[in-house]
């Protein structure tokens, strides 16, 4: 479990301005993959790691949901 302190800002829990949807929409994720592969070596399951959590970004931002949303997503609550 992370402690993710930013989950708790006001912010997070607001939607999206609709440049930052186009921003994140626009990511190339696949380019992206391959930049970090070659240019800094970047270990096969990181990048899958990068892959998939990008893609559950941009996912979410199509779907309408807020950053706080989407983080709850990759969170687990053991309480």
């Amino acid at each position: 479990w992370f402690d993710w302190c930013w989950l708790d800002w006001p912010q997070t829990k607001e939607p999206l301005s609709d440049r930052m949807r186009e921003y994140v929409l626009g990511l190339d994720i696949e380019r992206d993959v391959q930049m970090l592969k070659e240019r800094l070596d970047i270990p096969q399951k990181a990048l899958d790691y990068f892959r998939a959590s990008s893609t559950l970004l941009q996912r979410g931002v199509r779907a309408g949901l807020t950053l706080y949303e989407i983080a709850v997503l990759c969170c687990r609550n053991d309480d």
